[in-house]
């Protein structure tokens, strides 16, 4: 509207400068232009004030047009580019096999701000689940392989790093936690589950064993495990799928981290255990970003 305002103003301008216009005795800017042309010479002024006036209230307007047009709408989030946190960037992963090159991942683009939730929301097969798997080089090779884009995290490009590097071993789990949707393929069927997430705990704090399973055993308490110090010494194979679900989750928020990427964690829940541990997600994390991967538009709006 503000643009058309200016174009309005010069336009009526024109006219009247062009005696079409707004006739006198009412006043117009380009009437007083045109009275104004006949005296250039002695006195200059008369024309030229005029024609300042309407060259500076187009401006004016263009200016403020341009700030409404910029600005966020209602509840709109703006987004700092110096809190941006996770930044993956033209990302492409595939698949070789007999048949062919598969893309399962390709060209894929998106940021994630400090404290924001961002939900990755498509049909099964889509290549949701590799892209996560892509930031943190856990795609396995052969088949697969990384071979464009980037992955900026506090500015650092993680797909420099060797998948095995210190820095990439450093990073997942402390920096960047993720739960998987299937928990028997992140779980090691032959160690016990107490082993499994002690390990996580004292690979990033430097902690005592006896420390490291005290904080074990009160991550599985927390996600509402019975017996959670008998349940440390089972293997995963002991236990149901929504449980060992939760020992994933367990495990993941054991330690914490800047980055928190969630897999269909409830999957294998039932409806009363999954709205739990989606507020325990909440809670545990509220300070950290999360980056879901699910195909349930109510669960993505949930979080």
């Amino acid at each position: 509207f503000t643009m058309n305002l200016g174009t309005a103003i010069m336009l009526e301008a024109s006219m009247s400068y062009l005696g079409v216009g707004i006739t006198p005795p009412t006043p117009a800017w380009g009437s007083m232009v045109s009275e104004g042309y006949k005296y250039l010479v002695s006195n200059p002024a008369i024309a030229l004030l005029p024609g300042i006036c309407v060259l500076l209230v187009v401006i004016s307007f263009n200016i403020v047009g341009d700030s409404l047009r910029d600005a966020p709408a209602e509840g709109e989030i703006v987004m700092d580019e110096n809190k941006i946190l996770l930044d993956v960037k033209h990302l492409c992963t595939s698949f070789f096999t007999p048949a062919g090159e598969v893309k399962a991942v390709n060209d894929v683009s998106y940021y994630v701000c400090e404290q924001e939730i961002v939900a990755v929301v498509g049909e099964s097969g889509s290549g949701k689940s590799v892209t996560q798997m892509s930031v943190m080089q856990l795609v396995q090779t052969p088949p697969g392989r990384i071979f464009g884009g980037k992955v900026l995290f506090e500015g650092q490009n993680l797909l420099a790093y060797k998948p095995n590097s210190k820095q990439m071993q450093a990073i997942r789990g402390a920096q960047i936690a993720m739960i998987f949707q299937e928990p028997m393929t992140s779980l090691n069927p032959v160690y016990t589950v107490g082993n499994q997430i002690t390990e996580v705990i004292r690979r990033h704090k430097k902690c005592s064993r006896r420390e490291a399973w005290r904080l074990g055993t009160a991550a599985l308490d927390s996600v509402g495990i019975p017996d959670p110090e008998t349940r440390m010494k089972n293997y995963p194979f002991e236990m149901s799928g929504g449980m060992r679900q939760r020992v994933a989750l367990a495990r993941a928020l054991a330690f914490g981290g800047d980055v928190i990427l969630l897999d269909e964690p409830f999957r294998a829940l039932d409806p009363k255990t999954r709205l739990r541990m989606e507020a325990l997600v909440q809670e545990h994390s509220r300070e950290a970003l999360k980056l879901l991967v699910t195909h349930d538009r109510e669960e993505a709006q949930f979080l």
